[in-house]
């Protein structure tokens, strides 16, 4: 580090090593090695590693949503909606949906509306491809990151997969590797808080930033270790090459094979399977997505939307006036959606 970026108090990716990785913060979003200008740094399973030297411009410190340089406030400001609630956030409008094209909801987790948005936006040339979590295709249910280019790896990355994905390394994928300028990406809290952080934040990377188009949230009480998971679903004498599909409802893990409920108990059994990192964020509705999408509060097959910004609307709403999506009211859902986000926003 020069004398002049000391005299400025610059921090970079040995500050991150100290202040976010080595404490157990790092939600290992991968937004730090997109960042890096001359690719010094490498996901692994235990985190960001330094694996050549560091060009000490920062991206990686600043845009760590886990770093002391992070700001809630800047982030929110961010977002023009006018409403603003003190567990929610800020939004336009929160509203219940579901996709009407039948090859999402054969596919889908609940409602299908984030694959619909994404669907929408592809096919009406809004973004040239899209961050998403997709499945590896020889590990199992073990979420990997994935750059869709095609309305098909959408709908192929569709459901939930309720492990950690590093979902932000195909940001650089997007932005280095195909050239792309008009991306989306779809994320877990902590992963918003990242995309929307290297947007607005000066000392990140925000020519990365300037290239999402959009940002897509998910709900999310919290993420499952995914060998940890595995090793819990062993026990129970599962095996997850044949699993459909694994679904949250009423406090409980379900886990279906061929359609069927083949397990079905209560999460906080898996209370030793939750990611470390887990334990630290407050945020259940992705509080700084242009649109937030999940199930609670939302009758069976249907999702919960809170848009947030205009341009979350523009998107929405253009989704249901082409007859993507249809809308209803949420009615008193908007109050069990506030008192679960309490919840996590109050843990200890």
């Amino acid at each position: 580090m020069s004398a002049s970026q000391a005299a400025v108090g610059l921090k970079v990716f040995g500050h991150l090593m100290a202040e976010v990785i080595t404490k157990k913060l790092c939600c290992k979003c991968g937004l730090c090695v997109s960042s890096c200008p001359v690719s010094a740094i490498s996901m692994t399973e235990e985190g960001p590693k330094l694996v050549s030297p560091c060009k000490v411009c920062g991206a990686c410190y600043y845009g760590c949503p886990r770093s002391q340089s992070f700001s809630g406030e800047l982030l929110e400001a961010s977002l023009d909606s006018d409403k603003r609630d003190d567990v929610l956030g800020r939004y336009i409008k929160i509203v219940s949906a579901r996709t009407k094209l039948d090859k999402v909801a054969a596919r889908a987790q609940d409602g299908g509306v984030v694959t619909t948005l994404l669907m929408y936006a592809m096919e009406k040339k809004f973004i040239e491809g899209t961050v998403v979590a997709s499945k590896s295709p020889t590990d199992p249910w073990k979420p990997v990151p994935l750059l869709a280019l095609t309305t098909e790896e959408v709908l192929g990355a569709a459901g939930t997969k309720y492990s950690n994905c590093p979902n932000l390394l195909a940001l650089g994928d997007a932005a280095y590797g195909y050239g792309l300028s008009k991306v989306g990406v779809v994320g877990v809290p902590c992963q918003v808080a990242a995309a929307r952080n290297v947007k607005v934040q000066p000392k990140a990377a925000t020519k990365l930033g300037d290239k999402i188009a959009f940002i897509i949230g998910l709900l999310c009480m919290e993420s499952f270790a995914h060998g940890k998971l595995l090793e819990y679903l062993s026990s129970h004498k599962i095996d997850v090459s044949r699993v459909s599909k694994f679904d949250i409802k009423e406090g409980k893990f379900k886990v279906y094979i061929d359609g069927s409920e083949a397990l079905s108990v209560p999460i906080k059994n898996l209370g030793v399977c939750v990611n470390e990192y887990c334990h630290v964020c407050r945020d259940l509705t992705a509080l700084y997505a242009d649109v937030s999408v999940g199930a609670i509060g939302s009758q069976r097959r249907w999702s919960t939307v809170i848009v947030r910004s205009s341009l979350g609307d523009k998107l929405f709403e253009g989704a249901v006036k082409e007859g993507y999506l249809e809308v209803a009211d949420i009615g008193s859902g908007v109050e069990t959606l506030k008192k679960i986000a309490a919840r996590k926003a109050s843990k200890k």
